[in-house]
């Protein structure tokens, strides 16, 4: 027969080993679901708004490099976006397209970083450099774009749906009319030497028609074009631009929609297959290592395969001076 403190001390064990158990089958459970899908979702479009940028919050899985082959012409890829229709479909077409297919590569959020500069920098080109009007080395950074050949745009902040911060000075559907005006006159006195504009973040202001047309007409003469960079499929930008008396365009594609390589080898397949049937094709990409290695490799065998970078300047030019042969 089994003494009593013999007993107590094994039901004392007994008791802790189920502890444990409940403790880490719950800890399991916890995992489960801040990892699930509906968990993340917030933070997934938090990263779409800023084009990938963030380094807090969500971040995909890491995927292994793969040596990919060089893309090719592929109309039948999906695109990893949050759109359906094609942004551009109503972008006019690029007058006088002969055998080379005109490419225009718009980088964001610039201003800041000096590395994610001097790494774009090295790129060929020409390229244009979107610039934030509150980023610390801007001016220092425009100039040298501008200086090299590149278009440079201003980059203005507006306000995104989710949680995403867009940055100080940003335009919010909530402000009244006047804050609105004030705020578009003091993002453009911030730096010197660009010609046009495309909004950073913005899903939730550029579905605002009313707050859109006060911004627009803020901008009515001090820009020579606006892209829209679509970041809703309900985006009124570029309308809003066009009443306003300012030239107006719309992105085609985004090259880094999500992290990683891939996504960025199979925008550059939709890219080819954009510019091969309209003759031009206008696409926003970001800063990113990634981004950059792949998008690097591609440009080193663009022009043997009928591929021209172009600035954004030079196709509203094309644009303008086919607007006069027209009237002409």
């Amino acid at each position: 027969m089994l003494r009593l403190p013999y007993v107590s001390t094994l039901g004392a064990v007994l008791l802790g080993i189920a502890a444990a158990v409940s403790i880490a089958l719950f800890c399991v459970f916890v995992e489960i679901v801040r990892t699930s899908p509906l968990a993340m979702s917030e933070e997934i479009l938090d990263l779409r708004e800023a084009g990938g940028v963030r380094q807090t919050g969500y971040s995909a899985p890491t995927i292994p490099t793969l040596r990919l082959p060089a893309p090719t012409v592929s109309p039948s890829v999906k695109r990893l976006s949050t759109e359906g229709a094609r942004p551009g479909a109503l972008r006019p077409p690029l007058g006088g397209v002969g055998p080379t297919a005109k490419v225009v590569l718009i980088v964001d959020d610039l201003g800041g970083d000096r590395a994610s500069f001097d790494a774009v920098m090295a790129l060929p080109g020409p390229m244009t450099m979107s610039f934030l009007p509150y980023g610390q080395f801007v001016q220092e950074q425009a100039d040298k774009a501008r200086a090299a050949g590149h278009g440079v745009m201003l980059h203005l902040p507006m306000e995104p749906q989710g949680r995403a911060d867009p940055g100080p000075n940003a335009l919010w559907e909530s402000l009244a009319d006047q804050d609105i005006r004030d705020l578009v006159a003091l993002n453009l006195t911030r730096f010197d030497g660009y010609t046009g504009l495309n909004n950073h973040m913005g899903s939730q202001f550029t579905e605002n028609r009313a707050a859109t047309d006060i911004a627009m007409a803020g901008m009515r003469g001090r820009i020579s074009y606006f892209v829209d960079s679509v970041t809703t499929p309900h985006s009124v930008a570029a309308d809003a631009a066009r009443s306003a008396g300012i030239p107006a365009y719309r992105r085609d594609i985004f090259l880094d929609p999500a992290p990683g390589e891939i996504p960025v080898y199979q925008s550059l397949s939709e890219l080819e297959a954009i510019a091969r049937k309209e003759g031009v094709v206008i696409a926003i990409l970001h800063p990113r290592e990634a981004t950059l290695s792949v998008l690097g490799a591609w440009l080193a065998s663009a022009p043997a395969r009928g591929f021209e970078l172009i600035t954004m300047d030079d196709y509203h030019a094309s644009q303008t001076n086919r607007r006069i042969a027209m009237i002409r």
